[in-house]
């Protein structure tokens, strides 16, 4: 331009590429660039500028509408999707939402308003590879509490007789961690105490096995067991243990004192009581379990007939020498 002219760069500039696809360096045309100014007329622009460069990156797409479908507690942190589509997609070209997407939350206990962390998601269709994809955020669950059955309860017998060993029970299985426990319809017929059975007499009870709830579970419907107890025939009442106490009297002169060991009975929870005597019945007096004795005797401990039982008795043999305290006793 020559010194003194008045020339000036204008008109409407613009630079297209030759795609509108993604590319790090893109040739740019260059077009609309005019001369103006008093001494305009004496110049021409014959060129547009070239070597001009644009790096054209992907677009970024957001996901829309994708929800998490809140469950009951199964162990694991896996969670269903459902829902999605994209946002942001240049009208007219041709994009669509794939992959195989996935729900996952930080542990698998139950909660309300659990985050849940999406991944998977990606794009196709013929105009794809100009956009990228940001994961759906701010997903929440409700985990709620599962409900455990109970298997595999059972009584090793479910039909006995007065007198037979009870049953044992077989414990359910659960996936739950609640305390499980036992409880009879009838405590007449059988009581249980933690997961022992105590026959008491004849009849019919349903032994049920029930679990508490925890962390992660509903307490689950309780399962029950029939038990039968008849009295088809008579128990002989059996007395063991029936002794004196370190097997020792003491006093002196023609006076002994001697102190009974109860002896324990066969018969059920409601037995008849235990009585004891002495033969000869002159030989002294009892009071309690304390036996005051003049003369060597047998002291009896004797039991009535209770349902389903006989009578039942033992007895302890006394002989000493009145000499000396605190003899050894004999039991012949």
């Amino acid at each position: 331009m020559v010194n003194g002219d008045t020339v000036t760069l204008g008109g409407t500039p613009s630079g297209t590429v030759a795609s509108a696809a993604v590319g790090a360096v893109k040739a740019v045309t260059v077009s609309g660039y005019t001369l103006g100014g008093a001494s305009a007329s004496n110049y021409s622009l014959p060129n547009q500028p070239t070597g001009v460069n644009v790096a054209i990156t992907a677009k970024v797409l957001t996901i829309s509408g994708v929800s998490a479908t809140n469950r009951v507690y199964d162990g694991t942190t896996a969670v269903a999707l459902t829902g999605g589509s994209l946002v942001g997609v240049v009208n007219g070209d041709t994009v669509t939402l794939g992959g195989t997407a996935t729900g996952t939350v930080a542990s698998a206990a139950v909660g309300t308003g659990k985050a849940v962390t999406v991944a998977g998601y990606t794009l196709g269709g013929g105009d794809a590879l100009n956009y990228s994809v940001t994961q759906p955020t701010g997903v929440n669950v409700d985990i709620t509490k599962g409900t455990p059955t109970l298997t595999g309860f059972a009584l090793s017998d479910t039909s006995i007789n007065i007198g037979d060993a009870a049953p044992t029970i077989t414990a359910p299985t659960s996936v739950s961690t609640g305390a499980i426990t036992y409880s009879s319809s009838d405590t007449s017929v059988a009581t249980v105490s933690g997961s022992t059975i105590t026959v008491v007499g004849p009849g019919s009870a349903t032994i049920t096995a029930s679990q508490v709830a925890d962390a992660n579970y509903n307490a689950p419907t309780p399962v029950t067991a029939s038990l039968t107890v008849v009295n088809t025939g008579t128990v002989t009442t059996v007395l063991t243990g029936f002794n004196l106490d370190n097997h020792k009297v003491s006093g002196n002169g023609t006076t002994r004192t001697v102190r009974i060991v109860a002896p324990t009975s066969n018969q059920p929870l409601s037995p008849s009581p235990i009585v004891y005597s002495l033969v000869p019945s002159t030989a002294g007096s009892i009071n309690g379990s304390t036996v005051t004795l003049t003369a060597p005797c047998r002291i009896y401990a004797t039991q009535a007939p209770a349902t389903g039982y006989t009578g039942g008795n033992a007895s302890i043999g006394l002989s000493w020498t009145l000499t000396t305290d605190s003899e050894v006793i004999s039991n012949p």
